[in-house]
């Protein structure tokens, strides 16, 4: 880890833990299209998610985001979620 990624974890509000979690996110793409998608986090903290995303997505946007129930589990959880990060063509990242 450099010295610059190093400050920047220590400005963090919660760890990041590299975790996969099915979620299925809820929202509306750059066209205005709505899409609904199943995909895996692929780290999780207290404030928010990184997954990968097939859709192009705005930065600031409302998406729902839904876990999975686990196998054999009857509920998951869902929640409101606004995009604070966006690589493009990779990664979305709402808290």
């Amino acid at each position: 880890m450099s010295s610059s990624q190093a400050a920047y974890a220590q400005k963090r509000r919660s760890t990041r833990i590299d975790q996969a979690l099915p979620l299925e996110v809820q929202g509306v793409g750059a066209l205005r299209e709505p899409y609904q998608e199943q995909v895996s986090t692929l780290s999780i903290s207290c404030h928010g998610c990184t997954y990968q995303t097939k859709h192009e997505v705005i930065q600031g946007e409302i998406v729902f985001l839904g876990v999975r129930p686990s196998t054999g589990g009857t509920t998951g959880n869902s929640s409101r979620a606004r995009v604070k990060w966006v690589q493009k063509g990779t990664r979305s990242h709402p808290e």
